[in-house]
């Protein structure tokens, strides 16, 4: 199981907010590019595995999406939570303080992004916590993370 990261980032929508905006990325294409060639992390390893796997001898590879898709929305029983926990895991319980913005500036730049790129990714952040927060009884979201499972088997 691997995530792609471009479907993550593609696959959240908030009712209210400009979901062109929230697919906005092109300074994490340039982080994941630089993980790439630095560490050999691969952004894309989700969608290259099957590929992998048959190079390596593997057969009968079955690919699938995970199709846990959340959806979250005030009329649900638990939606309070749920809410909740979302915000805790994406970081958007607050806005990132000014000391926070200049270290991950810091880190995104040293990272392959430019200033302006982390600025806006730190704006946007932002944005989504002030959205949430005043909106925080009245909001109706998806979520996908896009998470491919792969399979096979060695003959």
């Amino acid at each position: 199981m691997e995530v792609n990261r471009k479907f993550e980032c593609n696959g959240l929508y908030i009712e209210g907010m400009d979901y062109g905006d929230l697919c906005e990325h092109e300074g994490l294409k340039k982080i994941w590019r630089r993980e790439y060639e630095i560490q050999g992390r691969d952004y894309a390893i989700a969608m290259k595995l099957p590929h992998l796997m048959k190079k390596n001898g593997l057969v009968d590879i079955d690919v699938r999406m995970n199709d846990k898709v959340t959806f979250i929305t005030p009329k649900m029983d638990e939606y309070g939570a749920l809410l909740s926990d979302l915000m805790e895991i994406h970081g958007w319980e607050k806005r990132i303080s000014k000391e926070e913005q200049k270290n991950i500036t810091a880190y995104f730049m040293n990272h392959g992004m430019d200033r302006k790129d982390a600025e806006n990714y730190i704006g946007l952040q932002n944005e989504i916590a002030d959205y949430m927060d005043k909106q925080k009884m009245d909001i109706s979201l998806t979520y996908m993370k896009g998470c491919m499972v792969v399979s096979g088997r060695k003959e």
